[in-house]
């Protein structure tokens, strides 16, 4: 593979992490560069232009692996992106709870630290700030919330909302005012029958190699890390690597978090935040927003590229107007699956039917399209 092949890395950890986000770019070649693994697949974002993506997956849990990990990539590929993608835990807040996912801003490192004579911890806070450009994309993410698209619907996460059974007691812990705190705020997110759909929100990461179930041990953090909203225990490992390569390489953590710190991790919602990790990171990919290598041009011109950019035009379109578009073509009931399927299905449907011999082409349906969608041009 040449290293100006991959456009965007993406790092897992866990197996249901790394099968979630394989789902989500499916078709990948397996490819080997120096011994190690790498699923490469091609994805389109809106617009019809090719990203170049390499997934892989730590051989185990913990800062040092990923580290490691992250040193062959920028090595081996030279990415001009990387992604980590799974669960994380979440720090209690009325703003943001389990199944939300969080992109980080900055990482604080937790790695570091001394016991004293009186068995008391004390943290040497290291990492940082992530690159000021995967920042700022990070805090501009809801100007293009749009692009996103349906993201956090069920249909794109594929599993339905677990329950927040608040009155079961022996899920909470921490002292009483934690769990009063917390139980609040879960009511606030989970209290009513309404269906809550997940949300993104960006913000710092603590790090370090230990799972957290410990009220006290996040306290003592936040008297240092006091706006941090997720925990794991892969991002030290990934910021360390970028910034020990001297790497121009941008990166940014994507968690759905799987637990709240005091509130016990539930089977449904590791599962949960699994999808809604990778559910997210393919739609913010598709956004376009994310740099890519500069690639020469193809030697001639393809109808592939004009076909890709119809489907993904007609597969956003409000659902409304793409009815419209259908009622007006009139293709035979039998090819088109139903109301229901999802949009890019009978997208798909309809321009298999097009590009037949009774079908009307290509320039048919963007001539409807472009009438549909914008049906006062200057």
């Amino acid at each position: 593979m040449a290293s100006n092949d991959v456009d965007i890395a993406i790092v897992t950890i866990r197996e249901d992490e790394f099968r979630a986000v394989l789902n989500r770019f499916p078709n990948g070649t397996p490819e080997v560069v120096d011994g190690r693994f790498y699923s490469v697949s091609e994805t389109m974002d809106l617009d019809g232009r090719p990203y170049r993506v390499a997934i892989s997956r730590c051989k185990e849990q913990g800062n040092s692996d990923s580290q490691f990990l992250t040193s062959r990539i920028l090595r081996d590929l030279n990415p001009a992106y990387l992604l980590v993608v799974g669960i994380g835990g979440g720090v209690p807040s009325v703003e943001y709870s389990l199944g939300d996912v969080v992109v980080s801003t900055r990482v604080n490192d937790f790695r570091v630290g001394a016991v004293d004579a009186k068995g008391q911890v004390t943290y040497s806070q290291r990492g940082g700030a992530v690159k000021a450009d995967a920042a700022a994309l990070a805090t501009f993410l809801p100007a293009i919330e749009h692009l996103l698209g349906d993201w956090n619907s069920e249909e794109s996460i594929k599993l339905a909302v677990p329950p927040v059974p608040l009155d079961d007691d022996t899920k909470f812990y921490g002292d009483n005012h934690w769990i009063d705190s917390l139980k609040k705020a879960l009511k606030r997110r989970f209290g009513s029958t309404t269906v809550n759909r997940p949300r993104f929100t960006d913000g710092p990461i603590d790090s370090s190699d230990f799972v957290i179930k410990d009220t006290e041990t996040l306290a003592r953090w936040q008297t240092s890390s006091r706006d941090a909203k997720a925990i794991d225990m892969e991002a030290a490992g990934v910021y360390a690597a970028v910034h020990d390569a001297s790497s121009s390489c941008p990166f940014l953590v994507i968690r759905g978090l799987s637990d709240v710190v005091g509130y016990k991790r539930d089977p449904d919602w590791t599962a949960y935040a699994c999808e809604t990790a990778a559910a997210f990171t393919a739609a913010f990919v598709k956004t376009g927003m994310l740099p890519r290598h500069e690639r020469a041009a193809p030697p001639a011109a393809s109808p592939v590229p004009d076909r890709l950019a119809l489907k993904n035009d007609l597969g956003r379109m409000i659902r409304q107007l793409f009815g419209t578009l259908v009622f007006t073509l009139n293709p035979p009931a039998e090819i088109m699956p139903a109301d229901t399927s999802p949009q890019g299905e009978r997208a798909e449907a309809l321009l298999r039917w097009a590009e037949s011999d009774g079908g009307p082409g290509f320039a048919a349906i963007r001539e409807l399209y472009e009438k549909i969608v914008r049906p006062n041009p200057r």
